[in-house]
């Protein structure tokens, strides 16, 4: 989805302030959004895969999401999941 590569470099900097805080983080975050009128109107679900979750990590993607914005839709309705991969390769990860 090519409006989520306007906020790529924000769900990035959300992971690398948390990884300061907890360095061996890392997984995947699966992110499920409603888009009408062309704005992000709700964010259903959230759900981290792998060794961790992490609230502020999911806080701060949910809201960079939230800040999307999208071509206007026809009076209806879109839902999307999106899945984001979160790893550290310059620090080793439990198996």
């Amino acid at each position: 989805m090519a409006t989520l590569l306007t906020r790529t470099d924000e769900i990035r900097r959300c992971y690398e302030r948390e990884l300061k805080q907890r360095p061996r983080l890392c997984g995947s975050l699966g992110v499920r959004f409603t888009i009408a009128a062309g704005h992000v109107i709700q964010v259903t679900q959230t759900r981290w895969r792998k060794n961790q979750s992490s609230a502020p990590l999911l806080d701060c993607v949910t809201r960079a999401v939230r800040r999307l914005k999208f071509p206007k839709t026809k009076g209806h309705k879109d839902e999307y999941t999106e899945n984001f991969q979160f790893f550290d390769f310059s620090a080793p990860h439990p198996r």
